[in-house]
């Protein structure tokens, strides 16, 4: 129906602005400044608007609001209406977004707001003829797959939209209703949040005490402290990554001296590194008795970052790989190119992907091996380490970090340990199952 349709029971007439009131307002989202100046631009030329708006016996615009807008920025004093009459109030502001859903460029939060407001007048219309047996009920389905093919999304964009709305304050709200950002990354930033505050409340049921175990010691403080007391020549692999900033370049140089010593005779050093740092970071590394072997490329399927001075999009990042000794101790030929993953940075914001820890051990050492990590983080060495069957020493100075590596860990671990137990009992179920058969 267009607006210039009349039905039965409409009243056609000419209505003074000064006496509108505009209490829908917030159904109607603004036009871009391009639009409504061609608007008013079509207002004037015509010397009025050709089509009525509409409203209610109150004098309540229900559609028209940016044609009243253009009017009163011209001075137009009189506008010709609609009055629409409706049973109730819930009919008449579900008309308003209709209306509205129906004439507008919305985008996907935009319409996803405006149905949800519309899909609970319907439901409370739904709830008043369930006391009507003979009431027909046409939809069938899951409600959200309903909603969003009305609103022309997505199933799941539409139930993010809903999580949003009830959850976003309404900085966010806006800032989604101008497009500013999308429903996903809205999301996505809210789940995060809500992952790591679920994280830092079982941080808190921990205690300081070192986690250790037959298989892994996490320990905290200084790395250089700490490496003190490893034995020589005692660790299969050194996969690191320390802080970037030139003003951390000090540690690459303890990490050399700590490699060379504690590492077995053709153990590997593989380390993170900010390229623009590269060249002295080489330079500490040879310095401490290391030979440098290969550089591997870890390409990002992530965000990037962009290196402002130098004029240079990221798009891969170096990991540098020493060996101490002549002799190269790895049981497989590597790939030096290495997909990333997208890491999950709920828990901090400098959290690496698991993908290349794990790409790096499995080739790099052999089951048992003792692997260090000076600069553990959340613990995705360790994990990566303890999922292929690897001994693991995870050290870290900060104590947020080090205590969410903590429960990381441990969750890793009780769920390593619950896998174990089900697949015994599946394996006892199934040899007992061929002893009755090969009995019989």
């Amino acid at each position: 129906m267009t607006v210039t349709e009349v039905k039965q029971g409409d009243i056609l007439t000419t209505v003074e602005i000064s006496d509108l009131t505009e209490e829908y307002r917030d159904l109607v989202h603004p036009l871009p400044k391009t639009k409504f100046d061609a608007l008013v631009a079509s207002i004037d030329n015509n010397n009025g608007i050709r089509e009525p708006i509409i409203i209610n016996d109150h004098r309540k615009i229900l559609d028209g609001h940016h044609r009243v807008k253009a009017c009163r920025q011209l001075g137009i004093e009189y506008v010709p209406s609609i009055i629409r009459s409706f049973d109730n109030e819930s009919e008449e502001r579900a008309y308003a977004i209709s209306t509205n859903l129906e004439r507008r460029q919305l985008n996907d939060y935009q319409m996803i707001e405006l149905y949800t407001e519309l899909s609970n007048i319907e439901s409370e219309k739904a709830r008043q003829r369930q006391m009507d047996p003979l009431a027909p009920f046409d939809a069938k389905g899951k409600v959200s797959e309903i909603m969003a093919k009305q609103t022309g999304v997505s199933a799941r964009t539409y139930e993010r939209g809903i999580f949003v709305i009830k959850h976003a304050p309404e900085e966010v709200k806006k800032r989604l209703r101008s497009g500013q950002i999308s429903i996903t990354e809205s999301y996505n930033y809210y789940m995060r949040q809500s992952k790591r505050a679920d994280l830092q409340a079982q941080v808190r049921n921990y205690s300081s005490t070192e986690f250790n175990s037959e298989k892994i010691k996490l320990i905290y403080g200084d790395f250089w402290e700490k490496c003190k007391d490893l034995q020589d020549s005692s660790v299969g692999l050194i996969f690191t990554d320390p802080p970037y900033a030139g003003e951390h370049l000090p540690l690459y140089k303890g990490l050399g001296e700590i490699a060379a010593r504690v590492l077995v005779d053709g153990g590997s050093l593989v380390v993170y590194l900010n390229t623009y740092y590269m060249k002295e970071i080489y330079l500490m590394l040879e310095s401490a008795g290391l030979r440098y072997n290969w550089i591997f490329a870890l390409i990002h399927t992530g965000g990037t970052a962009s290196m402002y001075h130098q004029q240079v999009r990221v798009k891969w990042k170096p990991l540098l790989w020493f060996v101490k000794g002549d002799k190269l101790r790895t049981p497989d030929y590597i790939e030096d190119l290495i997909i990333s993953e997208p890491p999950d940075k709920s828990l901090y914001d400098w959290a690496q992907s698991p993908a290349e820890a794990k790409h790096v051990i499995e080739k790099l050492t052999v089951e048992s091996d003792l692997i260090l990590d000076p600069f553990m983080g959340s613990g995705t060495t360790g994990i990566a380490a303890l999922g292929l069957n690897r001994k693991f020493i995870g050290i870290e100075l900060d104590q947020n970090k080090y205590s969410i590596a903590k429960c990381r860990v441990d969750e890793f671990v009780r769920n390593q340990n619950n896998s174990s137990l089900n697949s015994s009992f599946s394996n006892r179920i199934i040899n007992s199952i061929r002893f009755e058969f090969n009995s019989n």
